[in-house]
């Protein structure tokens, strides 16, 4: 998971932005606990987390999104062009020859995440470092990639066959949110899909 913008929003405003940064890093490591996860890194801007389960990990970003809109966050950081809130607006109709009436959806606020999950196999070791989990892996390579790919607020999910049944039965109200696709190893191509709460 990449917070858009973190670094130009601590070039620019200063303060606001490092302690907006601490509240995201707050925010989705607690999130990641909720859901079973493990936070492998954390820095500016960025989480690196561990699932045992795929639907699990897409839980998470899901959760992350609506509590990252839902935060109080300071008006300085608010009006940042990289947190600001953007609002969708919809016209719903009333009825015949009534006129309709205009809904605004919050669509985000405050930072805005680019997530990217992918399934496989890591190596963990032990940091003599920082006394941490460490893990090493293509799929974290694959991970990155997949979240580049990503707009602001999208959840993009490399998806593999194996692991994804367990979202039909961990979150079935997610499902929906949900489009599943599978592809095989002798596929190449990455497929994306994409997750919007």
């Amino acid at each position: 998971m990449m917070l858009f913008g973190a670094t130009k929003a601590v070039a620019e405003l200063g303060q606001p932005a490092v302690n907006a940064l601490q509240q995201f890093k707050s925010l989705v490591t607690r999130e990641c606990c909720d859901c079973g996860g493990f936070v492998v890194e954390a820095t500016d801007g960025l989480c690196l987390a561990a699932f045992m389960e795929p639907a699990a990990a897409a839980i998470w970003a899901l959760r992350c999104q609506t509590n990252l809109c839902a935060h109080n966050w300071s008006p300085e950081v608010l009006a940042s062009p990289y947190f600001r809130e953007v609002r969708e607006y919809q016209r719903i109709q009333r009825g015949r020859g009534q006129p309709g009436r205009r809904v605004t959806n919050v669509i985000c606020r405050g930072p805005r995440i680019r997530t990217g999950i992918s399934v496989g196999s890591v190596t963990a070791e032990v940091s003599s470092a920082t006394a941490r989990l460490s893990y090493r892996g293509k799929v974290m390579n694959r991970s990155a990639r997949v979240a580049s790919q990503a707009t602001d607020n999208q959840v993009c999910v490399y998806v593999c066959v194996h692991g994804w049944g367990a979202m039909r039965i961990i979150a079935p109200s997610q499902e929906a949110k949900m489009q599943f696709r599978g592809c095989g190893p002798s596929q190449r191509k990455i497929r994306v899909r994409s997750v919007r709460s």
